[in-house]
């Protein structure tokens, strides 16, 4: 998850959290924009400005689709 300037501000990873764990912030929130970084990864920007980005590390399953591109 990053802030509003970019910044990393917690990371979940292969079921692996951080102590703070700040993705409760994201309940509730709208998304706002999505944007594909790479074939494997995008990024959602919500109203309260945190933007949550999402990277495939798996080989095995599509991982996400939006507005029929399916990755």
């Amino acid at each position: 998850m990053l802030d509003q300037h970019g910044s990393l501000i917690d990371v979940w990873d292969r079921g692996q959290r951080s102590e703070t764990f700040r993705f409760f912030d994201l309940l509730g929130q709208s998304v706002i924009k999505v944007e594909i970084d790479s074939p494997k990864s995008f990024t959602a920007l919500l109203n309260n400005q945190r933007k949550l980005r999402v990277i495939d590390n798996s080989n095995h399953y599509e991982s996400f689709s939006f507005d029929g591109l399916y990755v």
